[in-house]
């Protein structure tokens, strides 16, 4: 959320602030989320001058796009729209992030109780969501649950567009694609040729965006997890 935005951007500047860090400057270094979480924090203008360097693997970039994935499992690459298998876990991950941008109140206490009671390795986990009746929720939850349990691509756009502004503005603001022109020192990411979370092509967008930075596609990734064996 964005509260761990906020979170990881107070810890930087309070380490920055140490006797024992040369010129004020500290380096990131993120795996997965936290990869996302760094480039974010770079690009906070409260950080302006306090990062020498973000380094990370399989981060994403676009937040829109992955709940897009997360929900039907088709992501818009350059080339047109395709089918990208996930690991289901990523649905619950996003089910639960989008389910904590809702306004307290009692629907969220509920959607978030039966998410939490989830497995990690459900293969179906918004299953215990679909069964939760709409009726007594408000039209916001309505929406939102509109988004997570689509899954249609053509839909998607449409459906998107109706979760409250807030929401989506959660969203936009956890993008590190959004404000990648802003990060001053240099980038560098590696990512599996197929991760089973977040399409190359994430990274690929940062790169492109970013000012000063690098992408090192290598097999000895499965997504954040070294691949070992005699090749890798």
């Amino acid at each position: 959320t964005t509260g761990t935005l906020e979170g990881l951007v107070g810890a930087v500047s309070a380490f920055a602030g140490h006797d024992d860090v040369r010129g004020g400057r500290v380096a990131l270094l993120g795996v997965s989320l936290g990869t996302t979480l760094a480039l974010l924090a770079a690009q906070d203008e409260r950080l302006r001058g306090r990062v020498s360097l973000v380094a990370g693997i399989a981060p994403y970039a676009d937040l829109r796009n992955v709940i897009r994935l997360a929900t039907t499992g088709r992501y818009p690459f350059p080339a047109g729209p395709a089918p990208y298998p996930v690991d289901p876990f990523l649905r619950l991950v996003m089910a639960r992030t989008f389910v904590a941008w809702l306004a307290t109140g009692p629907d969220r206490d509920l959607l978030e109780a039966v998410l939490a009671g989830v497995a990690d390795d459900n293969p179906d986990p918004l299953a215990p969501v679909r069964a939760i009746p709409l009726d007594g929720l408000t039209a916001e939850t309505q929406t939102v649950l509109g988004v997570l349990l689509n899954t249609d691509y053509e839909r998607f756009d449409e459906l998107y567009e109706r979760v409250p502004e807030p929401v989506r503005r959660s969203a936009l603001r956890l993008s590190p694609l959004q404000g990648a022109s802003r990060l001053a020192g240099p980038v560098e990411l590696a990512s599996a040729p197929r991760d089973k979370y977040f399409p190359l092509e994430e990274s690929r967008a940062l790169v492109r965006a970013a000012p000063d930075a690098r992408l090192t596609v290598t097999g000895s990734l499965d997504h954040a997890i070294p691949n070992l064996g005699l090749a890798g």
